[in-house]
């Protein structure tokens, strides 16, 4: 991995759609959008933050994280996301997320995730 200082900086602006609410996922009648869709966003936001420093062959995956869904976020408006890398341990990387939609705060936490080396990390071939 290339060098990366910490408070690096990553933005995702997704409109979600009828497919990423509650409603559409299990949950009838919600239709707002998903607490998983807005962790889906989070990851995609860090990764932002992180994937011009990889180098090939090197991945980030999710391995911790804490969310406060705070507020409804509706399909068809987009969802400004950010990121900031708030801390480096080895492979390890922390980063804090804010969520909004029309200047709401829809979702804050925090994402922590692991470098990986993808021909070490891949599902191992399984023989008949």
């Amino acid at each position: 991995m290339k060098p990366i200082q910490l408070g690096a900086v990553g933005r995702y602006e997704p409109v979600p759609t009828a497919s990423d609410t509650a409603g559409a996922q299990g949950n009838p009648g919600v239709g707002v959008v998903s607490t998983p869709t807005m962790v889906l966003f989070m990851e995609r936001t860090a990764f932002a933050a992180v994937e011009r420093h990889l180098d090939p062959g090197e991945a980030m995956v999710g391995a911790r994280l804490t969310v406060e869904h705070l507020a409804p976020a509706y399909p068809g408006i987009k969802v400004e996301c950010v990121t900031s890398l708030a801390a480096i341990d080895g492979r390890r990387f922390t980063h804090r997320f804010e969520a909004t939609q029309e200047g709401r705060l829809i979702m804050r936490g925090e994402l922590t995730a692991v470098l990986v080396d993808l021909s070490r990390f891949s599902a191992p071939s399984r023989a008949p």
